[in-house]
């Protein structure tokens, strides 16, 4: 499963990612870091701002995640019927670096 771990990006981008995705996009998943560009609560007004749903439930569901500053979204696709879940999660004391997924709520992927 390709990813693009190893590289960080800036948060204006991942937001950009998301936007791009939520018109159309045949992404199915996606693993990368992150730079936060602010707090918890920035990052969380800007999936606000794109209509992203939280989803307190998707990380306590997760036995595979440590229970560090880990928050989830649900994010809708336009015009179709396609559902996304996004998890950031910072998993070392490094807060500056965020990882960041985005898998198709149907989409189940090998190996991962």
């Amino acid at each position: 499963m390709p990813t693009l771990e190893g590289s960080y990006f800036e948060e204006s981008e991942v937001i950009a990612t998301l936007k791009s995705w939520k018109i159309g996009s045949s992404i199915q998943y996606l693993r990368l870091e992150f730079v936060r560009a602010g707090s918890n609560e920035d990052f969380k007004a800007k999936m606000l701002e794109i209509n992203a749903d939280p989803v307190p439930e998707a990380v306590n569901g997760n036995p595979n995640l440590p229970n560090l500053d880990v928050s989830s979204w649900s994010l809708h696709q336009e015009n179709s019927n396609v559902e996304a879940w996004i998890t950031i999660a910072n998993f070392t004391a490094d807060r500056e670096h965020v990882h960041f997924t985005l898998r198709n709520k149907l989409f189940e992927p090998e190996n991962l």
